[in-house]
């Protein structure tokens, strides 16, 4: 269902959907936009949800919208915010403890200058280990990356769930009903396999 907003809100909505189309290149407006559209479900005007709305009004994904808004907030929380150039470097400071990311900026900075590199989100990356040697990388807010699981663990996941399922049928089957079953997932995975 559809929220309806006030006029006033509409034209926020107007001028902060505005600032996306023209910045996503500059990430700061973006996210800070994005930020203020989420806060005040803006977005209620025409989705339900915002990750619905982000991906369908601006063709992002939730992550990359959230990705943008604590890259816009880290990049306002640092001194030495024109250092920051991309969302990405921004992301890299984001990781590190809000009273620690000036510091972060400022070693990236050195690191850059004694090694004659530009300041990337890889240099911001080695100053923010040097910083915060003990911290947890996880990004702010509870939003932990999701790690996909190495393919033999999977595997083996599966293979448990297959050998339970196959004890468990054994138990409510007969012979042959489980040989016509053995046989559909047989199939089922033979066209699974053509699929990928």
């Amino acid at each position: 269902m559809v929220k309806s907003i006030s006029q006033t809100d509409a034209n926020d909505l107007e001028r902060l959907e505005a600032i996306v189309h023209r910045g996503k290149k500059t990430f700061i407006k973006v996210g800070n936009a994005l930020s203020e559209i989420r806060d005040r479900k803006l977005y209620q005007a025409s989705h339900k949800t915002f990750a619905a709305y982000v991906e369908d009004r601006f063709g992002f994904k939730r992550h990359n919208a959230y990705q943008l808004i604590d890259a816009a907030a880290a990049a306002k929380n640092v001194e030495h915010v024109q250092q920051i150039d991309n969302a990405r470097q921004a992301a890299e400071v984001a990781k590190a403890p809000k009273e620690k990311q000036t510091e972060v900026v400022e070693r990236a900075a050195e690191i850059a200058t004694d090694t004659g590199k530009p300041l990337t989100a890889k240099v911001l990356s080695e100053a923010r280990a040097e910083v915060c040697p003990d911290e947890d990388t996880t990004p702010p807010k509870g939003r932990a990356l999701k790690r996909r699981k190495p393919r033999a663990e999977v595997l083996v996941d599966d293979g448990n769930q297959i050998t339970a399922f196959i004890e468990d049928a054994k138990s409510k089957f007969c012979p042959a009903e489980l040989n016509v079953i053995g046989e559909a997932l047989i199939a089922f995975a033979n066209q699974r396999g053509g699929d990928r």
